[in-house]
């Protein structure tokens, strides 16, 4: 059994590890902005800064501010709760509710060293951050027994 509260700042890291990108997407992604780039240097134009400072305020100004937003208007993540980890799935309890999520309903997974991301569907997710085990080798644990059960991380 363990458990914690969810943090402003895990709602964030989730917010960032749900937007990241498969590594082929990231390279495509990347190939992109490189003849983006080389086009901008053939043929100069004010338009070309718009790609760049788009990026910029996505990622460094919106993705930020909606992932606080969401945490403070979503009373619920900021409860204590706690998670066990049964055979059957994990099971979540918060002071509103509780409820068991099986492991065939979980599609995939991703993870970091601080957060651990379960998505029962592809934009819908439980956010699992490490603090709430009390030492990184039952986060590790924890991490294999997911991989275990739904397969690798994405």
């Amino acid at each position: 059994m363990i458990g914690g509260t969810i943090q402003e700042t895990d709602h964030v890291g989730a917010m960032y590890l749900h937007v990241k990108p498969r590594p082929i997407y990231a390279i495509l992604g990347g190939c992109i902005l490189l003849l983006f780039a080389w086009a901008s240097y053939v043929s100069p134009s004010w338009w070309a800064l718009f790609a760049p400072a788009g990026l910029i305020c996505l990622f460094g100004i919106a993705i930020p501010w909606r992932a606080r937003r969401t945490y403070r208007q979503y009373k619920a993540l900021s409860e204590h709760s706690t998670i066990e980890v049964r055979d059957d799935g994990i099971f979540f309890r918060r002071q509103n509710g509780e409820g068991l999520v099986p492991w065939a309903q979980i599609i995939r997974w991703r993870r970091n060293s601080r957060l651990v991301l379960l998505y029962p569907a592809s934009t819908v997710f439980y956010l699992i951050p490490s603090h709430f085990f009390d030492s990184n080798e039952s986060f590790e644990r924890f991490a294999r027994t997911i991989e275990e059960h739904v397969g690798r991380a994405v």
